[in-house]
């Protein structure tokens, strides 16, 4: 549907220019620039009024796992079921598994393993994840191992190349391996051999069953300086140590999967010691408000746990690996209701918050915030959470008026439709010039009675010298330029 209301004036102008106008030959700029100006402001209208009626997404407000901290203790480990009972990353995410332990003067050591995605800190420096500088023998859980070379083929399309050896054997060959990356990303690594994984198995090659399940085990992190890592997913046990690292409390970490990535505030609560993650925007576990039982005051029960039964009204959070996985929550005009009738405090400190939610779930706090920042038409959400749509609409549109307006001052006339078609944005055709053989298109002759023609210009007969040629009759008329 947003697709359709994006296209709607392209579609629009052609089906005027081409089916309705008597003459198509010779529309005035001024009105089909007026015509697109029009249909732009009435597609950017459709997409507010769409915007301002957000369907499920009742009074603009979502539910979001915004933090969680353990108990007591000064530790706490997100991840794989396999490290213990832990709970998984927002998203459902189970690896990588990292434990955060608060220390001493505010710092902050992270222990990462298990594969599956990468830790960068706040500048892009690779806090979990094996640099692939060099060529590099990597050996998987069934103790298959490969040689793994990635190297950057290219400066503009920023290609690189994968290549996997064995016994010095290349079993990557031309045109397989490669990927365009132009900005900092995850892929994997059994997906980009899809191609080579195929063609062995097609001639029954006996490297193929161990290849793919190698390669279904590895992550590559390719990044916009250059350099290339790669993460194995492995098991406690498995023989490959732990990536440390430290950072003062504050910092902000990213964790990044494919087609997917998560920013996360290290903070230490102040006397405890005890290490709390603040899940930043935009949340990758959220849900829209459920619809209330009754009429407030009744409040309208909400179960938070990681399998809901039938009939529930429940929140999903990664949390199965835990002992008892469920809380009940109340809300009433969308807010949350404790039972101390006290507030809990927002730790999260995100704008737009309109009530928080501490779901205690042994040992473990889980924090829950309403959060007023869906996208709206003309308002902008609680305390300046997001901005209204209307305003980014606005400038797009001011902006493409500005263009409109220098074309039709600079081609206050008539304009071949194709030429027009192309000048705004819809390339159904284009003019030829080809200023190195004095040869280009006019766009009228006066000089010509046929409703139809085409003009050309040979510099080659001399200065201040031009030739229309009729195609009705094939006959040149040469005639003198003014000015030359």
């Amino acid at each position: 549907m947003n697709l359709l209301f994006l296209t709607l004036p392209a579609v629009v102008f052609v089906a005027l220019a081409w089916l309705l106008l008597r003459n198509p030959e010779r529309i005035r700029m001024a009105f089909v620039c007026l015509l697109v100006a029009v249909l732009s402001a009435v597609t950017a209208l459709l997409l507010l009024r769409m915007v301002d009626n957000p369907g499920r997404w009742k009074d603009h407000t979502q539910i979001a796992w915004v933090s969680i901290a353990p108990v007591r203790g000064n530790s706490l480990t997100l991840g794989s079921p396999s490290a213990g009972a832990v709970p998984g990353w927002p998203g459902n995410h189970i690896s990588p598994t990292i434990n955060f332990t608060a220390g001493p003067g505010g710092q902050m050591t992270l222990k990462s393993y298990g594969g599956g995605g990468f830790v960068l800190d706040n500048k892009d420096n690779v806090l979990y994840g094996i640099s692939l500088d060099q060529d590099r023998n990597v050996a998987d859980h069934d103790g298959d191992s490969y040689t793994l070379s990635v190297r950057k083929r290219g400066w503009i399309l920023s290609k690189w190349r994968i290549g996997v050896f064995r016994n010095g054997r290349d079993l990557v060959q031309n045109g397989e391996g490669e990927v365009i990356a132009s900005e900092t990303s995850v892929v994997s690594l059994a997906a980009e051999l899809d191609q080579t994984i195929r063609r062995m198995r097609a001639q029954s090659d006996p490297e193929a069953g161990p290849l793919s399940r190698w390669a279904t085990q590895i992550q590559l992190l390719l990044t916009d300086s250059n350099r290339a890592y790669y993460v194995i997913a492995s098991q406690p046990g498995a023989g490959i140590q732990p990536q440390s690292s430290q950072l003062p409390a504050g910092s902000v970490i990213t964790i990044r999967w494919q087609r997917l990535k998560l920013s996360v505030r290290l903070e230490s609560i102040n006397g405890t010691g005890t290490p709390r993650l603040i899940f930043l925007p935009p949340f990758r576990q959220s849900s829209p408000l459920p619809p209330e039982d009754a009429p407030a005051p009744v409040p309208t029960r909400l179960e938070i746990e990681a399998m809901p039964a039938p009939g529930d009204k429940a929140f999903l959070l990664p949390i199965g690996a835990l002992p008892d996985p469920h809380v009940e929550a109340l809300l009433v005009n969308g807010q949350f209701q404790n039972g101390s009738g006290q507030p809990v405090v927002d730790v999260a400190q995100i704008p737009g918050v309109t009530s928080s939610f501490d779901a205690v779930i042994a040992p473990y706090h889980f924090y829950l915030d309403t959060d007023r920042d869906v996208p709206a038409s003309w308002n902008s959400g609680t305390g300046g959470a997001g901005l209204p749509m209307f305003l980014p609409l606005l400038v797009i549109w001011l902006g493409y008026l500005c263009c409109l307006a220098q074309i039709a001052l600079l081609y206050d006339d008539t304009v071949e439709p194709r030429t027009l078609i192309t000048l705004l944005g819809i390339s159904l055709g284009r003019s030829v010039r080809a200023r190195g053989t004095g040869i280009s298109l006019c766009r009228k002759s006066p000089h010509c009675g046929c409703p139809r023609h085409q003009r050309f210009h040979s510099l080659a007969g001399g200065p201040g010298v031009s030739s229309c040629v009729h195609p009705c009759s094939g006959v040149p008329e040469r005639r003198q330029e003014a000015g030359g």
